[in-house]
């Protein structure tokens, strides 16, 4: 099994293509198999049946065979009688082992499809999670891949189910030309029947089932991202009709697949059944020799309750394939675009000891500019600040420093050497980042700072003293195992952002990246944390975009930026002298002149 960057354009290709002829070949050869063992297993009750109900054919078996001709008739019919026992004994073990091979290769296979969807996923450029909904996202790589395995084992069981009974009709061809053409035109037109009357429909069905499962996804979403909202505002009432809505599409979805699903059951084994009927009906017509026609009789009753699954799975296979499919080429296309987005960080060897440059930046979405023209210097183990009104660009420039988004134009230096911090892999090891809402798991403290369960004991402990988190890990009885809840519910806002510098910490950077880190929380904590940070001037470089003057006060270096240029740039004290938007947003936030 493998994943190939380029897809073909139909649902077969792309999950042959995805499977890999190999992996293909070796299910098919072991469906091809289990076909023959039944056609086996059918064929040889015909000449059985035959020499136990005809002396004729006992006595020319004997001829044949003069090895039993010593034993008597019944001795003879015994020995093939258990002969044929150890025969469908055997058959059963190995289609049984068989089978084993098949459901291991396919449950490979779906994990195969996770795997590699969750992958494009964590390659892909970050440009693409700003255009596609989360929800879409998660939607699709989380249920798609399933489908898509549920497609593939379809098109097995087609597979099997065409074999089986394709070497069926051939045994019944030599035996019975004229009713094996007869049956073969019946079960054509009711194949034809089920086909534009059953699993065309079921396509239609498949696509709303899609509908419906992205529905789902985005009512989660939201409603897991707004549950405060919710509870503050009594909406639990609204949101509850809205799932009953989603929940209403899935039930239609369900019912109606499922009674399509058992529809060519139905019809397949109502056809096959007055097949026989009419067969034996015939025979009594005619006045058929009854001991002749009796391992005829007993043949068709074997196939019979072999055809009957076979045809009906096939069919059964087909609908589910037609199911999926609508759900496996939305797979397809977010797979595309994830193929496309995709961005590998480049193997560098970046230097960090004086300073990083960027000189010239610009970006833009579309025919907006963002960035324009921007030049600023980081010197290794300096303080800096980004300040400006919202929609300036300070988040923008901050997703191009550190590797997020690529910039439209301009150089990025670190150390005098060209870098380009968007293919940078040594820049992902050298920057730690603390956004302002902090993402927790909910696993223990430790997990949430090193994001691995076997951590580094002298790193975790040097993460904690440097994020001040000391106090709290010691009043809690189990310490840094001790679960932080969804989300951190079990924390403060402070102890999360704490937990969040910790993060960085662990990591050993040399840059530390604060995103709006501390604009949610009240004065005091936000205070605490500035005096903590100030306390790590001269052994890292810190760089502070907030909207707050107050969190970059004490930088060595503030920038101020307004409608992506900066236009004033310089100490605090130095830019409420001589930049008159500094002064403003300063004075806007209750500061005393």
């Amino acid at each position: 099994m493998h994943a190939r960057s380029i897809q073909p354009d139909s649902v077969i290709g792309f999950l042959a293509d995805f499977a890999g002829r190999g992996f293909s070949a070796r299910l098919f050869a072991a469906i091809l198999l289990s076909s023959l063992f039944d056609l086996v297993s059918i064929a040889v009750i015909f000449p059985y049946l035959r020499v136990v109900t005809d002396a004729a054919s006992l006595q020319r078996l004997l001829e044949l065979w003069p090895a039993v001709a010593a034993y008597s008739q019944a001795q003879v019919l015994i020995g093939l009688g258990l002969a044929l026992i150890v025969l469908y004994l055997l058959k059963s073990l190995l289609q049984a082992l068989l089978l084993r091979y098949q459901n291991r290769q396919l449950a490979a296979l779906m994990s195969a499809f996770t795997d590699d969807a969750v992958n494009q996923l964590l390659h892909a450029r970050y440009a693409l999670f700003l255009r596609i909904p989360g929800s879409d996202i998660g939607a699709t790589v989380f249920t798609s891949p399933i489908h898509a395995s549920l497609a593939f084992r379809a098109l097995l069981q087609m597979a099997n189910e065409m074999t089986f009974v394709s070497l069926l009709f051939v045994t019944f061809l030599i035996a019975s030309p004229l009713a094996t053409l007869v049956a073969v035109v019946v079960l054509l037109a009711v194949g034809v029947v089920l086909y534009f009357k059953v699993i065309r429909n079921t396509a239609r069905i498949g696509r709303r089932q899609a509908d419906a499962e992205k529905a789902r996804y985005r009512l989660l979403f939201s409603m897991i991202n707004a549950i405060r909202d919710i509870k503050v505002m009594g909406l639990a009432g609204l949101f509850e009709s809205f799932s009953k809505d989603v929940t209403a599409a899935f039930e239609e979805v369900s019912w109606r697949y499922n009674y399509n699903h058992a529809l060519p059951l139905m019809a397949i084994e109502a056809t096959v059944l007055v097949g026989v009927v009419a067969t034996v009906m015939g025979i009594t017509l005619l006045e058929v020799d009854i001991a002749r026609a009796l391992p005829v009789i007993a043949l068709i009753g074997v196939a019979a309750a072999r055809l009957v699954p076979a045809a009906a799975k096939f069919f059964m296979a087909l609908n589910s394939f037609r199911f999926y499919r609508e759900s496996v080429l939305r797979y397809m296309d977010t797979r595309r675009q994830l193929i496309e987005a995709r961005h590998e960080k480049v193997a560098d060897a970046l230097a960090f000891g004086e300073e990083i440059s960027l000189s010239g930046i610009s970006f833009a979405y579309g025919e907006k500019t963002i960035l324009d023209d921007i030049d600023l210097t980081l010197r290794c183990g300096g303080s800096y600040g980004i300040v400006g009104p919202s929609g300036a660009g300070k988040s923008t420039l901050l997703d191009i420093l550190t590797g997020l988004q690529m910039a439209g134009a301009g150089e990025f230096r670190s150390d005098g050497a060209p870098f380009d911090p968007f293919s940078s892999a040594s820049l992902t090891r050298l920057v730690g980042y603390v956004p302002q809402n902090i993402t927790l798991l909910d696993e223990s403290i430790a997990f949430n700072i090193a994001f691995e369960h076997d951590y580094d004991p002298q790193r975790m402990a040097r993460a904690i003293r440097m994020a001040n988190l000391d106090g709290l890990i010691a009043s809690l009885p189990d310490g840094v195992e001790t679960l932080a809840g969804e989300n951190g519910a079990r924390l403060s806002g402070g102890q999360r952002q704490r937990v969040g510098i910790a993060r960085a910490f662990y990591r050993e950077p040399a840059i530390l990246v604060l995103d709006e880190a501390t604009s949610a929380l009240d004065p005091i904590t936000e205070k605490e944390i500035a005096r903590e940070l100030a306390a790590l001037k001269g052994r890292i470089t810190l760089l502070i975009v907030s909207h707050r003057i107050s969190a970059v006060e004490d930088c060595d270096e503030i920038f101020v930026m307004d409608q992506g240029r900066i236009v004033a740039r310089g100490r605090h004290d130095e830019l409420l002298a001589a930049s008159p938007l500094y002064k403003e947003l300063f004075l806007s936030q209750g500061n005393l002149p």
